[in-house]
């Protein structure tokens, strides 16, 4: 029987020990759980290797190098990036496309490349051997661009591919720029699955960072719907997932030409925002490949309903009204009062504000507060 009464100092101290009895108060050894010597040094992180002064990280910041262009401002050396878009739109060409200019360390789509000449590492887990002989019918790769046959890496490690598998073959062949096509082959869970797409992402981030790489996922998207300008919101996974990324680019179609595709830079922690989008055609003249066509706005691209579109505005203008009315509201204070009037969620409340502010709205005052912006909209 245990006699309830409140734990003074050492009864306390006496559970840590593992001991039994403290004045009045005892308590059944069996039901201590008990911690051994090794457990506990295991669970100890050494410190002594840490250095935890910002001066001496801010001075060994300046001593690296430049950030550097490897896709224009899509994409930098070192970053962790998206390629999202859905099935069939050409995302595997745009992979190939790229891989190609990086391996020759030149230009990409009429992107700035800063960068030397980078070994490349494809692992294309969607074409097979009839897929390329059709597509690659006069191409010669450079030396730089590795793409193993992954059917071999499969029957060799029990068809499994992770990112420690994908670490022995940075070692081994010194590749410096890692394309994976497609993640799926990583998580047996869906990417909404926030444990799964956080495990990824954090093996991803750790790998980039241990062996100074640039990786690219990409990734299948089911969100992104016709006619609607891209979003970072239509990229399939879980929030988490994406704020660990530097980087992400979408592909959509044109409504120009069949032939026609565009890339948008939907989150960029690196460079400027930019808003224009790489426009370009697939070309299939001696191998199957993106070409440069121009740097366009997103909505010359989009079959867009003028009736429908000013129908949407003006439901976002009614939205302004009853959140902010002819006062201001900051960030977090609008997406909370956005969810409390009509009954969603905070997240819900980011992406109102991010169409505020596309369709012009809104806008950011120097305070850091927003208000709608009457002398664009006519109310």
């Amino acid at each position: 029987m245990i006699n309830h009464q409140p734990l003074d100092d050492s009864a306390l101290l006496g559970m840590l020990n593992g001991t039994s009895t403290s004045g009045n108060v005892q308590i059944e050894a069996s039901l201590i759980p008990t911690v051994s010597t090794a457990e506990k040094s295991q669970s100890v992180i050494p410190t002594s290797d840490i250095d935890f002064s910002f001066r001496n990280y801010f001075n060994k910041s300046k001593e690296g190098d430049d950030m550097k262009q490897l896709f224009g401002n899509f994409i930098y050396l070192g970053d962790l990036a998206f390629l999202a878009g859905r099935t069939g739109l050409g995302k595997s060409i745009l992979s190939y496309t790229l891989c190609d200019g990086v391996s020759r360390g030149a230009d990409v789509l009429g992107q700035k490349n800063e960068c030397e000449p980078q070994k490349v590492l494809l692992y294309d887990l969607e074409l097979g051997l009839r897929n390329i002989k059709a597509r690659f019918r006069n191409y010669e790769p450079h030396d730089n661009f590795l793409r193993p046959d992954c059917e071999q890496i499969f029957l060799q490690t029990d068809g499994k591919l992770d990112f420690e598998i994908i670490e022995q073959h940075v070692i081994a062949t010194g590749a410096k720029v890692i394309v994976l096509d497609n993640i799926s082959f990583l998580s047996v869970k869906s990417l909404q699955d926030q444990d799964a797409s956080l495990k990824l992402i954090k093996e991803a981030k750790l790998l980039k960072s241990k062996h100074d790489l640039t990786i690219i996922l990409v990734a299948h998207t089911p969100k992104i719907r016709e006619n609607r300008e891209l979003s970072v919101y239509d990229i399939s996974g879980s929030a988490n997932l994406l704020n660990f990324l530097d980087s992400a680019v979408m592909l959509n179609r044109s409504s120009q030409d069949v032939h026609y595709r565009y890339i948008k830079s939907v989150k960029n922690r690196n460079g400027d925002d930019m808003e224009k989008i790489i426009v370009c055609e697939i070309n299939n003249v001696d191998w199957l490949h993106l070409e440069y066509v121009g740097m366009e706005l997103e909505k010359n691209h989009l079959q867009i309903d003028n009736d429908k579109q000013n129908e949407k505005k003006q439901k976002l203008v009614e939205i302004a009204e009853n959140v902010i009315g002819n006062g201001s509201i900051r960030y977090n204070d609008f997406c909370n009062e956005y969810a409390t009037q009509y009954q969603k969620t905070y997240e819900n409340g980011k992406k109102i504000i991010s169409q505020l502010l596309n369709n012009d709205i809104i806008v950011k005052a120097d305070d850091g507060k927003y208000l709608i912006n009457r002398n664009e909209i006519n109310f």
